[in-house]
């Protein structure tokens, strides 16, 4: 009620001639025609008719779309237009910004509907971050083939490995260690055909992509080689590069951004004797790398559904496995069918000043607070602690007038050393002044039992 909704009406011409509409006409003020008021149709052609729709009444709607035609059999069209006209659904957030200080920490914020019809959302998230990636890195060490990898093999001789791999027709220069050869003087098989294929990759994240190898490529006896990839597993192959000739061992440096952005994608060496008996090919140092998104923030659940009245809790939960200390933003996109406010976005930000990372091969017997290092600093400094049982955990760093500068806390830390890194920066993100500052662990296990201890550090610039 109250909002503009439209309907679509497909109108096709089965016949041999030209089909004509006119006339158009709807029941009452509820609904609004305002396309073109003749419209010819060609032989076997289709038109799109829009109709809009707003009601201002609650409750069970009937109407009608009609025109008139040159259709001699159906001269008339009336198409019948029933509604059950609902109060919406209205979305309200309990925040219009998220702030995170503590990558530990999940936070909640709630979702409520306070219309009179079901709220129907979901979430995207649009926190990503660029950064360095490397899905694949093989240099052959073991001279056997690595983990993953396959082969398309149509002589069943296929790619070997080793050190030694040369011949007299195809003398492999040594200084590479072992690597991946196919080796056609040796093996002299007429008619051979092999791809040597990578893992399968999941590119989809990616936004510039590289590859880099080292190969020995004599081009004797018709031998062709190139690197081929695949998006259907296997079934076709495209060709990306074409070998050359090299005296030596040669790196090759390959452009695949055309790939980023791809779910499954095969990178292979192929390599060919064109029917008869051909040189060979090596390779080694297999590098792929490039840019790849990180999504730093996951929101659960990610769709659902909110009764009219009522309300539902979201956790958003960071992941900064891979972050370095610094400032992130992004924003939490919520969709919803408030025909109001279809999309509410909330920003996000991320200050990691205080990484923490566990060791939890390591279960001391007590609490222990260990001096900072390293100390002096300038402006980082690492703070470690052990933890003998699970315990909620809160550090807090104050200047010498007792005056809090900054504090984490940590929620139910399980036994184990940990390692945190502050930069200097205050609750603002300010960077501050030089001079002595004193740090304090507070801990509370599961039993209530406090442990609490402080110790100096000196800030130099």
């Amino acid at each position: 009620v109250g909002y503009m909704d439209s309907l679509k009406v497909s109108i096709s011409n089965q016949g041999a001639a030209s089909l004509t509409l006119s006339s158009f006409a709807v029941s009452d003020t509820t609904l609004n025609y305002s396309g073109l008021l003749n419209i010819a149709i060609d032989p076997f052609g289709t038109e799109i008719l829009t109709v809009y729709f707003l009601s201002n009444l609650v409750g069970l709607y009937t109407g009608s779309f009609s025109f008139s035609t040159n259709d001699p059999g159906q001269p008339n069209i009336e198409i019948g237009i029933t509604a059950n006209i609902v109060e919406p659904p209205i979305v309200a957030v309990s925040t219009d910004t998220l702030f995170f200080s503590n990558i530990s920490e999940p936070q909640d914020f709630i979702v409520s509907n306070n219309g009179q019809s079901d709220l129907l959302f979901s979430f995207s998230v649009n926190v990503d971050l660029v950064a360095a990636e490397i899905p694949v890195n093989d240099d052959f060490t073991t001279c056997e083939q690595p983990e993953g990898w396959s082969q398309v093999s149509s002589s069943g001789s296929g790619w070997q490995f080793g050190d030694q791999g040369g011949s007299t027709g195809f003398p492999i220069p040594d200084g590479n260690g072992c690597y991946a050869y196919i080796n056609d003087d040796a093996q002299n098989v007429n008619g051979m055909s092999e791809i040597l294929v990578m893992p399968e990759l999941d590119l989809s994240r990616a936004t510039s992509l590289f590859l880099f190898f080292s190969s020995y490529f004599s081009g004797g006896n018709d031998q062709i080689a190139r690197v081929v990839t695949s998006l259907d597993r296997g079934t076709t192959w495209q060709t990306v590069h074409e070998i050359d000739y090299h005296p030596n061992w040669h790196t090759s440096f390959i452009n695949l951004n055309d790939y980023a952005g791809q779910s499954n994608c095969l990178i292979g060496f192929y390599t060919s004797d064109n029917g008869s008996q051909g040189s060979g090919w090596a390779i080694d140092n297999i590098m792929v790398n490039g840019a790849f998104m990180q999504p730093w923030l996951t929101a659960e659940p990610a769709t659902g559904t909110i009764l009219p009245g009522t309300s539902d809790t979201l956790s958003l939960t960071v992941i900064a496995d891979n972050l370095e200390v610094g400032e992130y933003a992004g924003e939490i996109m919520l969709h919803s069918n408030d025909p109001a406010e279809s999309i509410v976005s909330i920003p996000i930000a991320l200050d990691v000043l205080f990484l923490s990372v566990s060791d939890n091969t390591f279960v001391p017997d007590s609490y222990t607070l260990y001096q900072n290092y390293p100390n002096p600093f300038n402006p980082e400094t690492a703070i470690e602690y052990d933890i003998p049982f699970t315990s909620d955990v809160r550090i807090n760093i104050y200047d010498l007038t007792g005056a809090e500068i900054h504090s984490f806390s940590f929620n139910q830390l399980q036994p184990g050393r940990y390692k945190a890194q502050w930069n200097g920066t205050n609750n603002r993100g300010q960077l501050v002044s030089s001079g002595m500052y004193i740090y304090q662990i507070i801990a509370l296990n599961e039993n209530k039992v406090s442990f609490t201890n402080a110790k100096k550090m000196l800030l130099m610039k």
